[in-house]
């Protein structure tokens, strides 16, 4: 039986097996995160979840939101382009995502400690072949309805405040050296809230959806009722008396 393991491991095919399997989705977990996040909650966040906290980041957020679009339809930086290469600027925009997936995940995070749940882990993995940042907060989920529905809209939260802030930066000072590449950023942390709001994925969007409406398992019901029932039920509908 070793032997033929040996043996096995050597083919192209279990070489292709593996690298499947870590490319599509590996975790690398840190140790002790929960504590991290307490700490970082205890000493650094707490503030903005109070309610001055709260008013100062949804203005930063809705200014930053509306100097981005001033930009965007002014042209003054080039969405796609840095330093007037197209090869730069899809590296700066790739970057950029992994910026806001890092604040979007601390997000998740720190409203999770904030309600005194448990980060049951967390750290970096491959997700489909791409490396990003996540943490576990499923804990979450024994808490109550408004807790669940808030940690989930923390994420897109602070891809807003990351956004906002970005922009309000670039619109102080305009000449810095750095201006198109945190204009870039800033694009993909507000691409990034369109696309993880949407609830057609198991997002952000779909677990606010499912929260709200008590429903667990939203997608897998949702797919089942458009595969068996759907057709029936619209045939019954109709069908003539």
């Amino acid at each position: 039986g070793g032997i033929a393991r040996r043996l096995e491991e050597h083919t192209l095919a279990y070489r292709l097996q593996r690298f499947s399997e870590t490319s599509m989705q590996k975790e690398f977990s840190v140790g002790n995160v929960d504590n991290l996040f307490a700490t970082l909650y205890r000493c650094v966040a707490w503030p903005v979840f109070t309610r001055p906290g709260l008013i100062l980041w949804g203005l930063v957020a809705l200014a930053g939101l509306v100097l981005f679009v001033k930009l965007l339809l002014g042209e003054t930086y080039h969405l796609m382009q840095t330093a007037g290469s197209y090869g730069l600027g899809l590296l700066v925009l790739m970057l950029g995502t992994y910026v806001h997936i890092f604040f979007h995940e601390c997000g998740h995070a720190l409203t999770c400690k904030h309600y005194g749940r448990s980060i049951l882990k967390g750290g970096m993995m491959f997700y489909y072949g791409s490396p990003a940042f996540f943490v576990d907060t499923t804990d979450i989920w024994m808490a109550p309805k408004r807790a669940r529905i808030v940690t989930s809209c923390a994420g897109p939260a602070a891809d807003l405040l990351v956004g906002g802030l970005l922009i309000i930066v670039i619109a102080l000072f305009p000449g810095i050296p750095m201006a198109a590449v945190l204009f870039q950023v800033a694009a993909m942390a507000y691409l990034g809230i369109l696309s993880n709001l949407a609830p057609f994925m198991e997002l952000d969007g779909y677990f606010i959806l499912m929260a709200w409406l008590e429903i667990p398992l939203l997608r897998n019901k949702s797919l089942a009722f458009v595969r068996t029932r759907l057709a029936p039920k619209l045939l019954k509908e109709h069908t003539p008396l």
